[in-house]
This record gives C-alpha cells, structure tokens and sequence, in this order.
C-alpha cells in the first residue's frame, strides 16, 4: 500500500506511540490501535475505503471540515492522509482516518446514574446533535454504541463522517442482522413502506429517551418492540418503578414523557431541549463535578425580558392530548401573579387529586404514578423562581389534570 502525492494530513506518530492490535469495532469496523507508553493515550487508525474518484475527492473536502470541529461532546478526528494500494491491475483508494479512541460506551461506564448525571447526559448528546445538523451533518443512528466515555468521564458521540455506514444499527436492523432497538416508530414506518421521509431529529430526540430509560431500568430496549409497534406503556411502566425506587424527580419524568411522544409532531426538538438547560442543575462529566447552569444564565437576564421567554416556551410545549399537562411554563396572556393565592390553588389541587388518584386501578393504562405525577409537576413548578402561573393557566391545569384522572379511571372500569 503506498501513499498519494496529496498533502497529508494525519499526525505523525511519535516514538512514545506503541503499536497495539488490530481488531474490529462494532462501529468503526476494523482499525489499528495504538497507545501512548507514558499517557496510556489512545488512538485509533480506520481506513475507509473509496471507490469512485469523485467521491474520493468529496471524502477528502469532508474530512477537512470535519477535522476542524470544536466540540467537546463530539470524538475528535486527529488527522486523515489519502492512501492508494495496488491491487492486480487495479488500485483501491482509502482514506486513512485518526480518531481518538475509548474503551467504554455509555452503557458500559457505570451501573447506575443520578439525576444530574442524566440531565448532563442529556444536554451533552443534544449540543453534539445540534452542532452536527448545523455543520450539514446531522446523526442518523443514535446508539449506544456510538456515544463513548473517557476515562474521566465526559461523553464522545461518534458521528456519521467517522462511524461506518454498513455496520450502523439502522443498517443492521433493516438487514435483519440485529433486534429491533432504538428507532422511533415513524422510522419503522419506514422499514413497512408507509412512509418515505422522516424528521431525523425528531427520531434522535426519540432514540435519546429509549437510551435514558436504558439507562435508568437496565433493560433492554429491544423488549418494547413488536414488529412496527413500540409499546410505549410498558415501557412507562418500568420507568414509574425506577423513579419511585431512586426518587427522580417529576421535572426529569415530564421532560422524559416529552421526548417518547410516539406523534414526532408531539416531540420535543434538540433545540427546545437545550433550552430547558437553564432551569436544570447537572454535572460537567460523568465524575460528578458539580455545574450551576445559572451561573452562565443568570435568572435576571430571563426575567428581564419574560415576554421573549415565554413565547420560547410556548413554542417548546405541546397541547394536543387532552391528558398530557406536563408543559408546565408559563403563558404570556395575562398579567402574572406572584401572591399567596397561588400557593393556596395548587395546594388544594394537588390534595384534592390526590384524594381521586387513590381511586385509580392499577391495570389503568394511565398509571397512579404517572397521572400523580402530572399534579405533582404543578407543584413542583411553582417552586422555580423563573415560573409563575397565569390565574388562567393555573385554572386550565387543574381542569386537564381532573380531566386525566376521569380518563384514567374509565380506562380502568374497561380493563375490570
């Protein structure tokens, strides 16, 4: 194999650099690994073939942007050299990339995660996402797989340009080469032929929350999947036993809720996730390093200019089941009211829906759990300084949350 005449790109290895094996990656393929004999540093060599000179040239143009990324959440690529081998009467073009290389995926890191580890992992995955889309690179196979660990904790999502296509979970799903896991259900459309175009970042949105409740029950999410249906309530299921068990909060449940919408025109985008970071604490790695997201986004530069805000928020929430009151933000409508009265209407309604919910059976579709914690969420909203409740909202909340209830307990009579 001998190298083009092209300017290279790939660093040169130092002397401290020791070669390790060769072995196939589930998404690389196969790659050389090496490691630096004083730092334990890893790197890793994958050599994509290609075929046609024009694509060749455009792999090469591809590489050059991709090489100039600035993102901490994304895995960096170090280099790339354009390589020529002959093959007989032929030659087999390459290019010849360098990555950095982890060990641990996600799934492999830790046995159990807490809450601000969750939302960090969240809004890591979501800003790589966003910046890929951003730079005409948008993910196409959210897998855990693809979403590494350093050893120090921090998240490295394996993007388009650096995984192999042909060994991706969509491929190998599709091909029947592996379960059906993380896709969303408008892309089994796809695999059936009902549909022909998707919104991809309304399906990561989707496969994020699978990879969420992967995370925090341990199950896998093969288990939901039965041909071109994903079932959404027993995975809700395993979910309310967890948030009992390790007492996550409702504001992690709702946002979980919002991200599985099985309606992609119901989902939550990356952009409205990534605008709840405000309202969150959460940690900068996986160690547990403690980060204060208002301390970037203090409260006052918010309240400074509510109207702005809230109209974001109105545009994050969406209304269109009945049941589904776990939007919880303020509207602008009215003017807003911060006395006492408040408190006092939400006490009363959650107690007053507290008394309903005992009534409810368990077999319910709409659990005591999940429909507890659609009151709770109005409680629980009002204790963040930067929302306060309309006297309409506040009104319409308690009516939809009563309405739920009624749902819930028909639903129960039919399963008796």
């Amino acid at each position: 194999m001998g190298n083009t005449n092209g300017q290279q790109s790939l660093l040169v290895l130092d002397q401290n650099y020791a070669y390790q094996t060769l072995k196939t990656h589930p998404v690389f393929g196969e790659i050389k690994l090496y490691k630096h004999s004083e730092t334990g540093r890893k790197i890793a060599i994958i050599n994509k073939q290609i075929f046609e000179s024009e694509q060749h040239n455009m792999k090469q143009e591809t590489y050059l942007k991709r090489k100039s990324y600035d993102n901490i959440n994304l895995l960096k690529v170090l280099g790339f050299q354009k390589l020529v081998a002959n093959d007989l009467c032929s030659q087999i073009r390459y290019l010849s990339i360098q990555v950095e290389y982890y060990e641990n995926t996600i799934t492999q890191f830790k046995e159990k995660f807490t809450e601000k580890e969750l939302y960090y992992l969240i809004f890591s995955l979501c800003d790589a996402m966003d910046y890929c889309k951003q730079n005409n690179n948008e993910i196409t196979d959210l897998h855990p797989s693809k979403i590494l660990v350093t050893d120090d904790g921090f998240i490295k999502l394996v993007d388009n340009i650096v995984a192999l296509e042909a060994i991706s979970n969509f491929h190998q799903v599709k091909y029947n080469d592996r379960q059906v896991e993380y896709l969303a259900p408008e892309q089994l459309e796809l695999f059936s032929g009902l549909k022909n175009k998707i919104n991809q970042e309304k399906a990561n949105i989707f496969c994020l929350g699978l990879l969420l409740s992967q995370l925090i029950t341990k199950q896998p999410v093969s288990d939901y999947y039965l041909e071109e249906f994903v079932n959404l309530n027993l995975l809700f299921k395993r979910l309310d036993q967890k948030f009992a068990q390790y007492s996550y909060s409702n504001s992690l449940y709702t946002l979980l809720k919002e991200m599985l919408a099985h309606d992609p025109e119901e989902r939550l985008s990356t952009k409205q996730v990534l605008a709840k970071k405000q309202y969150h604490h959460f940690v900068s790695n996986l160690d547990g390093d403690s980060v204060d997201f208002a301390e970037h986004h203090p409260p006052d530069s918010i309240l400074q200019s509510p109207n702005s805000y809230y109209q974001e928020e109105q545009q994050m929430s969406y209304h269109r089941k009945k049941e589904s009151v776990l939007s919880l933000k303020a509207a602008n409508e009215e003017f807003l009211i911060t006395d006492q009265s408040l408190q006092k209407r939400i006490d009363q309604a959650l107690a007053e829906s507290n008394k309903l919910l005992d009534q409810l059976s368990v077999s319910s579709p709409i659990t005591k759990f999940q429909s507890r914690a659609t009151i709770n969420g109005i409680y629980d909203s009002v204790q963040n300084p930067l929302v306060q409740l309309t006297e309409s909202r506040i009104k319409r909340l308690i009516d939809n949350s009563e309405e739920a209830i009624e749902k819930s307990l028909q639903q129960s009579k039919t399963y008796m």
